[in-house]
């Protein structure tokens, strides 16, 4: 997409939730008409939808990758904690310092062999 000038140009947050949405409409129409002949029952198509997504978030669709990384509200930490129970990170500490624990790039490879890190 180019502005109006026809110079080529970074894509705004609108335009990309658009195009990732856009996309995810497009696999559920996709999954929603495959004929169950063939063994394509509900638990079939609703995993080749999951799959899908999978395939865009690790950036092996017409999308680029995206980042994919629990971000939990800091006070969960001493919830769980309170609670004995483990915590997701937040993405950032109280001095800014961000931390990274972006899971994609092979979530759809690890989707049916069922490996994870």
């Amino acid at each position: 997409m180019t502005d109006e000038e026809g110079v080529p140009r970074e894509y705004t947050k609108d335009e990309v939730l658009a195009a990732f949405l856009d996309m995810v409409r497009g696999y559920v129409d996709y999954w929603a008409c495959v004929p169950r002949e063939g063994g394509a029952d509900i638990h079939g198509r609703l995993s080749g939808l999951a799959f899908s997504i999978l395939v865009m978030l690790d950036g092996d669709s017409a999308l680029p990758g995206f980042i994919v990384a629990p971000n939990s509200h800091a006070a969960d930490k001493q919830d769980a904690i309170d609670n004995g129970e483990n915590w997701y990170p937040t993405q950032k500490d109280v001095e800014g310092n961000v931390y990274a624990y972006d899971i994609a790039g092979s979530l759809h490879d690890d989707f049916y062999t069922g490996d994870s890190r």
